[in-house]
């Protein structure tokens, strides 16, 4: 993600202010108090907004801080910025009445983006918290140091990474995950089709073989009985079988047409209208609706009688006014209808607000219920609740019948599957007890029933192999993660600490090549002889290791794409350790740079690197 440019129309003291951005590095200059700061803080409240506490705000707090110095300004701006070949623009209105105070358009495709806090989120921040943004790529004035909470939002991205080496992977779920779909798929398996395929393979060998070997013809005319017998009992349960599917279908599309899965789905819906209905019921016994309607009635009335009072008194006075001045009593009495008819008149609005406000609410409750009870007039609320409750009864009547029929389909394939064992026992008999012509013939029409069958059989295999391979190839995606997991665990702590050592050395220009970060987020320098503690270094030092520990962070957290942001901080940095930094930052960060400063050391120092940037001033 890079920022191409801001549109400030009003924000803290800045109004109507235009900036742009070039692709790498950007050095915005200005004197102390000329905005700075300000466009800083614009920046992030174009990405992460800015919220208002509910209640009065305080003069801290940060939307009351960047309020419009000029009175009546637009609290709004606008932010461009490219993100995957592509140009989005965040509109943001921060004023209290703003109807719609974020929009953001993809320009590049002409069209306004659906959910677009959740786009910016997910795509522009890489699903970065505001702490993580604050402690990592967005250094404030006169702060490189992270916050003491940083400590938590990175153990939270430390324990997926030491699972996946991805923050945002949860390799949990994702196991989870793969092994709920093994078992989708396992569960279509026929296992027995294979076996069923390999028995009937072998019968039709058997036939085939031992179709001249005579038998019994008695004994073989009895199996052919059994097995006619067998014949017509599965036939009869095959059909009392497509009989009960036809009836659990239908049940199941009863369920489906209302959305039913289980009776937890019935109760909380009952429970719904139930609660709708009390809470309708209750607001109608208060009687409120109706006292608010006649009071404000009462209230016109009065002023309307006022009014009428103090026109007549004022025509009185016009007319005796030629004769003589008004008395004392009727500007008393003038005052007192004026007064009465400001009184009458503040209730009867007061009334009429309460009046619509309640009744918005009543609706609200008949709006639910209607919509809830399929009804369309107050009076078949409670015929409607009882009809309602008495259909979700039946529904739970038909739960449970399909429970029932589900244990009788069951049961009937188990009796089926136990009568067709029993059928090839039989039909072996047949095999090997008659080899007449008359048995032969029955053997060869046999053969043909069994090679349909087995036809039938092989397509199913065929599937059954189709299923096992997703089967293996989920297993082995469970093995690889969990191996991954595994070694990723293993080297974490390693790589955390390579990628900070690799950022104090870069930023020191390799006065220090190494540095230890400890579970607690303790820092150490490494040396020849011992670990030496943070504490220990000068002040300057420590923004050094502060900003490694900042950037080594980002790149833990995948966020090194995003633009890094400084805010006047390298105050304590003297001109070598000024230039080592700069150096380091323009040639290995692999983002936008934004640097804000009122000094003008920081140009003098790239111009004399030559290095390319871009010079804003506020």
């Amino acid at each position: 993600m890079k920022i191409l440019e801001l549109h400030i129309n009003s924000f803290g003291k800045l109004k109507n202010k235009h900036i742009r951005f070039s692709d790498k590095f950007n050095l915005v200059y200005g004197y102390n108090e000329s905005g700075k700061s300000t466009v800083h803080s614009f920046i992030k409240a174009m990405l992460f907004g800015m919220e208002r506490t509910r209640t009065r705000a305080h003069k801290n707090d940060t939307w009351s801080r960047y309020l419009p110095w000029n009175d009546g300004g637009n609290y709004s701006g606008s932010m461009r910025l490219s993100y995957k070949d592509n140009i989005y623009r965040i509109e943001r209105d921060f004023s209290r009445q703003a109807q719609k105070p974020l929009t953001l358009i993809n320009e590049t495709k002409g069209k306004e983006v659906e959910s677009p806090q959740n786009f910016i989120n997910n795509k522009f921040l890489n699903n970065m918290s505001l702490l993580a943004y604050d402690n990592t790529v967005s250094i404030s004035q006169l702060k490189s140091s992270t916050d003491h909470d940083m400590a938590i939002e990175l153990k939270n991205y430390i324990a997926n990474m030491n699972n996946s080496g991805n923050p945002v992977i949860n390799t949990e779920k994702a196991l989870d995950m793969l092994k709920k779909e093994r078992r989708a798929y396992a569960v279509k398996i026929v296992p027995e089709a294979g076996k069923n395929y390999a028995s009937n393979l072998s019968t039709i060998r058997t036939i085939e073989n031992n179709l001249s070997i005579p038998k019994n013809s008695s004994k073989a005319e009895n199996l052919l009985l059994d097995k006619q017998r067998l014949d017509m009992q599965i036939d009869k349960l095959i059909v009392s079988k497509e009989e009960l599917i036809s009836g659990l279908s239908a049940s199941k599309q009863k369920l489906n047409d209302k959305s039913v899965s289980n009776a937890l789905d019935i109760e909380n819906r009952k429970k719904k209208a139930q609660d709708l209905f009390e809470a309708y019921h209750n607001f109608i016994s208060t009687g409120k609706f109706g006292m608010y309607k006649f009071a404000s009635v009462v209230s016109w009335v009065l002023s309307a009688i006022f009014a009428i009072f103090i026109v007549y008194m004022y025509l009185f006075n016009k007319i005796t006014k030629l004769s003589s001045p008004m008395s004392s009593s009727r500007n008393i009495t003038m005052i007192f209808l004026v007064m009465a008819f400001i009184i009458a008149l503040i209730s009867a609005l007061m009334c009429m607000f309460a009046y619509f406000k309640d009744k918005n609410s009543l609706e609200q409750y008949l709006n639910d219920l209607y919509e809830l009870l399929n009804i369309h007039t107050r009076a078949s609320i409670e015929p409607g609740l009882s009809a309602f409750n008495s259909q979700m009864d039946k529904l739970l009547i038909v739960l449970d019948e399909v429970n029932a029929k589900q244990q009788s389909l069951d049961k009937l394939n188990k009796e089926i599957s136990e009568l067709n064992v029993k059928k090839q026992s039989i039909i072996s008999g047949i095999d090997s007890s008659n080899r007449s012509i008359w048995e032969q013939e029955k053997e060869i029409e046999r053969l043909a029933e069994l090679n349909d069958e087995n036809e039938a059989l092989k397509a199913i295999i065929d599937e059954n192999e189709r299923l096992q391979f997703e089967v293996d190839a989920l297993d082995l995606s469970i093995e690889t993660i969990e191996s991954l997991s595994t070694t990723i665990k293993d080297s974490f702590g390693v790589y955390l600490n390579k990628e900070a050592s690799g950022f104090i050395k870069g930023i020191t220009g390799g006065i220090y090549d190494s540095m230890s970060i400890d579970e607690n987020l303790d820092i150490f320098l490494n040396t020849k002889s011992k670990l030496i503690p943070m504490n220990q270094m000068s002040s300057a030092t420590i923004d050094q290791i502060y900003l490694a520990l900042r950037l080594a962070t980002a790149g833990l957290m995948n966020k090194d794409k995003l633009p890094l942001f400084l805010d006047d901080s390298f105050v304590n940095y003297d001109n070598s350790r000024l230039r080592s930094v700069l150096d380091y930052l323009y040639k290995n960060y692999k983002s936008q740079i934004i640097m804000f400063t009122c000094h003008t050391r920081e140009e003098e120092t790239l111009r004399s690197m030559g290095v390319k940037f871009s010079l804003l001033k506020i």
